[in-house]
């Protein structure tokens, strides 16, 4: 009987592995939660094997500078905040992200108005009433109108001292932008020009299809819009949309609605023109398979979105709070209450959480960006102010149709 040893020489005569750098991470971070009750929250910064490298108490509407050490560049971000006026939790986390010079602002800064005064416009020579008639200012506020024989009265809030007002007849196909600079004006609608219309090719079995557009007199200049179509209450077969040709330089055009396999779809463009076609999709380009009790793995479709959201419930102590975790489109498998629970949040230490739930799942896909580079856009209050992102796509889709 022999007994036969090997022996790996190449093996064994291998270096060992060099361990990766440590790196030093300096964020600088802020973050004005709404409501504005809420004077602190939790911020929590894990890497991608679940260790947790800072886990601190923030004050709402500062700037903090931070620092962690860890092989990773990437983390994962959870800010935890408590609504005293709900009486709940907020918990929301971006998985894999560099959080390096973020300013979240959930708080809306108050926009000013100019002054204003209370005045009348009258529009003479109407072919018909129009039901569906729309009349809008500058200057955002009620307005009152009455139809007499072929004049249309319109009372409203002018913005001072000049403003315009838009008049769109869709069942005429015309419209009308005159410059108001008087408390009483008359106009003669019998110079308005005719729309443009526009048709979608959009898929088969969609319903509750709905367009909005806003335009602006100088593109770039975003403090004045006028609304120049909503949806009617008695859509038309021929068109989708109708707008002016003249007078906009650039539009802001959203589209909604439900898909077959009941997903919803909403999509945003903005540019100088109205694109002849946009490509809407027929379903969700995703899909949910359960794993487990807790876990689920999402599956996306060739042409892949920026990164995805899945957001639900859970309860803590008896009462419902929210969770949301971004996640980019290369980390497909998650397990909220897993992953919930290893936070092992300061704020909510003590308390006892259990009913995860998951209530949507939704793609985002953002034209020119990626997952990094989109919520650094997000989070950088002047450079969203200047609006660069021009065109977007948000499928969603409750965990019950999936």
């Amino acid at each position: 009987m022999s007994t036969l040893n090997s022996c790996d020489t190449d093996k064994d005569s291998l270096p060992s592995p060099k361990p990766q750098p440590v790196i030093v991470s300096d964020i600088d971070f802020r973050y004005d939660v709404s409501p504005k009750e809420v004077q602190e929250y939790e911020f929590i910064l894990s890497q991608k094997d679940g260790k947790v490298l800072l886990d601190t108490i923030l004050t709402s509407q500062a700037d903090h500078s931070l620092r962690v050490e860890s092989t990773d560049t990437l983390f994962d971000v959870t800010t935890v905040i408590f609504n005293p006026n709900s009486d709940n939790y907020y918990i929301k986390t971006y998985r894999q992200i560099n959080p390096d010079d973020w300013y979240l602002r959930e708080l809306s800064s108050s926009k000013k108005w100019g002054e204003s005064e209370r005045s009348t416009v009258v529009y003479n020579n109407l072919p018909s009433y129009d039901r569906e008639l729309l009349f809008m200012t500058l200057e955002p506020g009620f307005w009152l109108s009455e139809f007499v024989g072929n004049t249309l009265s319109v009372e409203f809030d002018r913005l001072l001292p000049v403003d315009t007002a838009y008049l769109l007849l869709p069942s005429l196909g015309k419209y009308l932008f005159t410059n108001l600079n008087s408390k009483h004006t008359n106009i003669d609608f019998s110079a308005a020009a005719n729309t443009v219309k526009r048709k979608f090719n959009k898929p088969a079995g969609i319903s509750k299809f709905k367009p909005y557009l806003k335009g602006f007199l100088k593109a770039g200049n975003y403090d004045k819009e006028l609304w120049l179509y909503m949806p009617l209450s008695y859509p038309s077969e021929d068109y989708d949309l109708q707008f002016p040709p003249t007078g906009i330089e650039e539009f802001e055009l959203t589209m909604g609605y439900l898909a077959a396999d009941k997903s919803s779809h909403n999509y945003y463009y903005r540019g100088p023109s109205i694109p002849t076609d946009i490509e809407l999709l027929p379903k969700a380009d995703f899909t949910v398979t359960k794993e487990g009790d807790d876990g689920f793995t999402i599956t996306f479709e060739e042409e892949k979105p920026t990164f995805y959201r899945a957001y639900g419930n859970f309860t803590l102590d008896g009462t419902t709070s929210r969770w949301s975790i971004y996640s980019p489109v290369t980390q497909t498998n998650l397990a909220p209450q897993a992953f919930l629970t290893s936070l092992k949040s300061k704020m909510m230490e003590g308390k006892a959480l259990s009913e995860v739930t998951v209530s949507f799942v939704s793609s985002y896909k953002f034209e020119g960006y990626t997952y990094q580079t989109y919520h650094d856009y997000l989070a950088n209050p002047a450079e969203l102010a200047k609006r660069q992102m021009k065109q977007s796509r948000v499928v969603s889709k409750s965990v019950e149709d999936l």
